[in-house]
């Protein structure tokens, strides 16, 4: 069996040891960034657009619109926290959410107007540390709203250290303006 050089134990200890390092718990620690408000769907007399998104964590989230008695899955999104992680985790992570999970960074829809919507989101996810396989789970209250025609709205699942929100804004004038409830 031949020995490894010097040289090449060193350049295998220095890949593993990035790879380890740029895969760290440290990595996946949630960051508020500014979130894109554009919608390519317009609203109209009778409907309003809804942009699903999240921000904080690029895990998985996962919507259910509820109105009426029927239950609406738009699919899964993500934050592709951009900056946050080390860009080669990030093209990873955003290739396996977008190819194999068939998770997007928004999702938008037309919604009826004045009617009401009942809006829950659940993100479950694993990360795998060096040493550890983590498990996580986050349940935020259902967010409920009822639409103006003419309007753009934006639900926010935001991951916050331990903890994650959903709260939906109006984004009709281009700037967030949280909904009172």
């Amino acid at each position: 069996m031949p020995l490894k050089s010097p040289i090449a134990a060193v350049v295998s200890s220095l890949v593993v040891g990035s790879f380890l390092a740029g895969c760290s718990s440290a990595a996946w620690k949630p960051v508020q960034r500014p979130v894109n408000y554009q919608t390519t769907l317009a609203p109209t007399s009778t409907q309003s657009v809804l942009l699903l998104r999240s921000t904080g964590a690029p895990m998985p989230v996962d919507y259910t619109i509820s109105s009426n008695g029927k239950d609406v899955k738009p699919g899964k999104i993500f934050d592709n926290v951009e900056g946050q992680l080390a860009p080669w985790i990030a093209r990873l992570t955003k290739s396996v959410n977008r190819g194999l999970a068939k998770t997007l960074t928004q999702r938008e829809m037309l919604v009826d107007a004045n009617t009401f919507y009942m809006l829950s989101a659940t993100s479950d996810w694993t990360t795998q540390d060096p040493y550890l396989t983590r498990k996580g789970r986050c349940y935020p209250s259902a967010t409920h709203f009822t639409p103006e025609p003419n309007k753009r709205y934006m639900a926010l699942f935001t991951f916050s250290g331990n903890s994650c929100t959903n709260e939906v804004y109006d984004i009709t004038s281009g700037a967030p303006v949280p909904l009172k409830i």
